[in-house]
């Protein structure tokens, strides 16, 4: 094997090792701490959204990966499949109320 046949597949390794570790990551930050986009998701067929909200991990060409936090679990639901996917509103932070300007003195 040439050096630089040896150092391609070193660099590819460690790409592929960095991005599972990110993608690791990413999940347990949504599983763990709630992070990632919530969404509600309609099935094709469905006259309704499936009950609950899904956390968004990911999708690929063919899938959307969703986690459903009060079951706990993972899914990986074909794209052909959701009619549509919604990203949940949610409420916002009540805003610091604005400071006054200082008071101005007579001269």
């Amino acid at each position: 094997m040439r050096p630089l046949t040896g150092v391609c597949m070193a660099v590819a390794f460690f790409m592929a090792l960095g991005a599972a570790i990110y993608s690791l990551d990413k999940a347990e930050n949504i599983r763990q701490s709630g992070q990632g986009s919530a969404v509600t998701v309609h099935l094709a067929g469905d006259t309704a959204a499936l009950p609950g909200t899904a956390r968004l991990l990911g999708s690929s060409t063919g899938f959307v990966f969703l986690w459903w936090p009060q079951q706990q679990r993972a899914e990986a639901v074909p794209i052909s499949a959701i009619k549509r996917m919604q990203s949940v509103v949610l409420p916002a932070r009540p805003a610091a109320a604005p400071i006054p300007p200082p008071a101005q003195t007579a001269r």
